[in-house]
């Protein structure tokens, strides 16, 4: 692959130079030069442990280290430069070289060959010479043809040299425009992932100078329906606190100090305008109630106050009752449901909760009787809610590798404790 010039720079074209697109050739080489780098010779006289492992860890390198050079000596190849070999590809049986291919994706020919002025001239002359051919036996016809000729020759020559000049300068002049748009469309994208990254720090540090940041480098518009897009298509990277903390706000809150704005465009009731159309974007269709709940609640995390939780889970039950009208005779049944699933979730798995006190099958049962408008929900429906959270507790993926890093943490910490003695945890506390 990294052999293939043509193929890198469709990769950087298509991939590093799209806002839209992950910055496929640039992690290529981040990776590879990791790998590259991460093996260290041992030094003379030291003792190796695992003579296998380091032997392995210093191929792996060695070829990284390769990869990189053919990444390199590809680019020179295809920019006919020194250090790369002229000959690229295989041009036989009809099948064009991938320096050809390359040059004629981007459109450029950086080094042109002047072989075809060469020709041209050639050519010329050789259609200036063809009258002395033919020219009358006289040697005063000759003579006067002679200087015609000379004469003519000449300015087809400067013609043609004249032509070669034009489209030398067009074609490079076509390769400067060309290079400089890729180059344009590369620090845009980088210019706006520096800038997002600001935002992102903004947004987390304080929601309204993060949103402010966002709308003033043309990330989103101050709109309602696009907000709730931006959050929902950024909600891997955005604070999930945060997020959160948007769709909770008060039904009259506001983004812009004016009691006779729109609503839509930052007036009162902006951020539950927001609400409403962040939720409308998820699909819930034929999804079991639990499921569902937890596809919601990755995108945030939940406020704490109640109040917040309410108005959230509300806009959810509205939404999965409509397109799951066969569930929930109303969308009160499955608001009062939803908030009871989301309290068994913390009963069942807050550490801080002792085993004897968390919450039971038949408390559950308890708890959500007489919610189907004065009816009960069928009890087969209410266990296997009860069992599925028991065994698969609601999270978000922030948390759980916040878990995993502690966990082996945890473990480092315990090891050298063991070895080293100075594990006050395996001890209790010292002694003061």
């Amino acid at each position: 692959l990294c052999a293939d010039a043509q193929m890198l720079t469709q990769l950087f074209l298509n991939y590093d130079c799209d806002f839209d697109a992950v910055n496929l050739y640039k992690d290529i080489v981040h990776h590879v030069t990791r790998i590259s780098a991460r093996a260290v010779a041992p030094q003379v006289g030291t003792e190796v442990k695992n003579k296998k492992m380091v032997d392995q860890e210093l191929a792996l390198s060695r070829t990284g280290l390769e990869v990189l050079v053919v990444t390199l000596q590809s680019f020179l190849k295809s920019l006919g430069l020194p250090g790369g070999d002229d000959v690229f590809g295989d041009s036989e049986g009809g099948r064009s070289s991938s320096l050809s291919m390359l040059r004629q994706t981007l459109k450029i020919d950086i080094g042109i060959d002047t072989s075809t002025t060469t020709v041209a001239v050639v050519g010329m002359e050789n259609k200036a010479s063809t009258p002395l051919a033919s020219a009358s036996t006289n040697p005063s016809e000759v003579s006067l043809d002679r200087s015609t000729d000379l004469s003519d020759r000449s300015n087809s020559i400067d013609a043609t040299n004249s032509e070669a000049n034009a489209m030398s300068m067009t074609t490079e002049s076509s390769a400067s425009g060309v290079a400089g748009k890729i180059v344009d469309a590369f620090d845009k994208k980088r210019t706006a992932q520096q800038n997002f990254e600001i935002g992102r720090v903004k947004f987390t540090l304080s929601l309204k100078s993060g949103l402010a940041f966002f709308i003033e480098n043309n990330f989103v518009e101050l709109d309602a329906r696009d907000m709730a897009r931006f959050l929902y298509e950024n909600g891997e990277t955005l604070d999930k606190t945060q997020i959160g903390e948007v769709l909770g706000r008060e039904p009259d809150a506001a983004y812009i100090k004016d009691d006779g704005a729109d609503p839509e465009k930052g007036g009162p009731g902006f951020f539950l305008s927001i609400l409403y159309h962040y939720v409308d974007q998820m699909e819930f269709q034929n999804m079991l109630f639990d499921d569902a709940i937890r596809l919601f609640l990755s995108g945030f995390r939940l406020p704490g106050e109640a109040q917040k939780i309410d108005r959230i889970m509300e806009k959810f039950a509205e939404r999965f009752t409509r397109q799951n009208s066969d569930v929930f005779p109303s969308p009160d049944t499955a608001f009062i449901l939803g908030f009871s699933v989301i309290m068994l979730n913390t009963d069942l798995h807050n550490p801080s909760i002792k085993e004897d006190r968390r919450m039971t099958i038949e408390s559950f049962l308890r708890n959500n009787k007489g919610i189907a408008d004065g009816g009960d929900l069928p009890e087969d429906f209410l266990r296997g809610i009860f069992n599925r959270i028991k065994e698969n507790p609601f999270s978000l993926k922030e948390d759980d590798e916040a878990r995993e890093k502690a966990d082996k943490d945890k473990s480092a910490n315990t090891f050298e404790s063991l070895f080293v003695f100075e594990g006050p945890s395996l001890f209790g506390s010292s002694a003061e």
